[in-house]
């Protein structure tokens, strides 16, 4: 099982839980870094891989243009 980390602002935690619960991968809360981001374990099989891509692809455009 492959795993990837994202740390989430905590102020889009809501928004990324939903797509989290919607892509119906395994995950875990693992945490705070320095910057209060809420970081974010998430494990996928190789045949969930394209629920993982669109994950990342919410984070990309819902994330990181905040920054």
């Amino acid at each position: 099982m492959k795993n990837k980390k994202f740390e989430i602002p905590s102020e889009s935690m809501a928004d990324f839980a939903e797509a989290l619960a919607e892509s119906q991968l395994e995950n875990e809360i693992c945490g705070k870094d320095d910057d209060e981001n809420i970081i974010i374990k998430v494990y996928y099989e190789p045949e969930e891989r394209e629920q993982m891509l669109e994950l990342m692809e919410w984070v990309e455009e819902n994330i990181e243009e905040e920054d």
